[in-house]
Parts: structure tokens; sequence; C-alpha cells
């Protein structure tokens, strides 16, 4: 006799969204979209006067008529991507002209400063090993200074 199937209770279908969406950031609406090349330039002008039923075949016919495309009929859409590239390069450029930087940190500046005599005093140093003997003379100053506080009750 065969052992009896036991009936499991279906459980609602899970919102797919939800699952995928899981363990992914939202992406930042901040940042600047890359401009378009001439092949979706291309696309953006013909799309609307295709009529297929879905995405798929619509790209495939799309596809189809880039290849029997003219190289003359190309360069009326890589003009076009050109100047999408370069109206980017000039609106980028605007933005980090506008943006402000953050000034360097106490660290840095010594750093950047001791790197250079260090360096200056020894040419044939790898800059690593350079490196390395910065951030030892920060941490014995460090060491200082939290010694001092220590003594003078400073916080």
């Amino acid at each position: 006799m065969p052992p009896k199937k036991i009936k499991q209770e279906k459980l609602p279908p899970k919102d797919s969204t939800e699952s995928k969406n899981k363990g992914k950031k939202k992406k930042s609406s901040k940042k600047m979209k890359k401009p378009n090349n001439c092949y979706f330039c291309f696309l953006k002008e013909m799309r609307p006067t295709i009529t297929a039923d879905n995405i798929v075949e619509s790209s495939k016919i799309l596809g189809d008529m880039w290849k029997k495309l003219s190289e003359e009929d190309k360069m009326r859409y890589k003009k076009a991507a050109d100047e999408e590239l370069q109206n980017h390069i000039n609106t980028k450029n605007e933005i980090e002209k506008i943006r402000k930087k953050r000034p360097l940190s106490k660290y840095n500046e010594f750093l950047k400063k001791e790197l250079a005599e260090v360096k200056s005093k020894n040419p044939d140093m790898k800059h690593r090993e350079a490196f390395s003997q910065v951030a030892k003379q920060w941490s014995a100053i460090k060491k200082c200074a939290d010694k001092w506080k220590e003594e003078a009750n400073v916080n």
C-alpha cells in the first residue's frame, strides 16, 4: 500500500518586486545619464514608427533596419550622438566648477607636506616605504598629543 500524500497549503505568491529588490540599493537619481550613441539616437527617432506586439520583435526589426542603413544615413545619427556627447561634457564641466571640494584633514595635510620632504631627502626611496615612514611619524606625534591631553585633562 503506497503512503498517503499529505496536502500542502498553497502559499500566496510572493511579490516579484519585493524579492528582486531585497538586497539591492536604490539608484541615485542625481547621477547624470550617459549620452546616447548613434544607434540609440536612431532608435529614439525610429521606435515610434514601428508597430510590433512586443519589445523583442520591435528591437529585431530596428536592428535589421540599422544594419541595412547606408554609411551616409548613419552619419546623421553619428552627428546627433556627437552633439549629445558635447552637451554632456559641457554640463559635467559646469557641475564640477560649482561643486565645492572638502578641505583636507589634518592627517592629509601632514602627509602631503611630510611625504614631499621625505621624498626630496631620499629620491631613491620607494613611495610605499616613504608613505610608511610618514605614517609612523604621524602615529608618534598622535601618541604624544594624546598623552599631553590626558596629562592636562583636555578633551
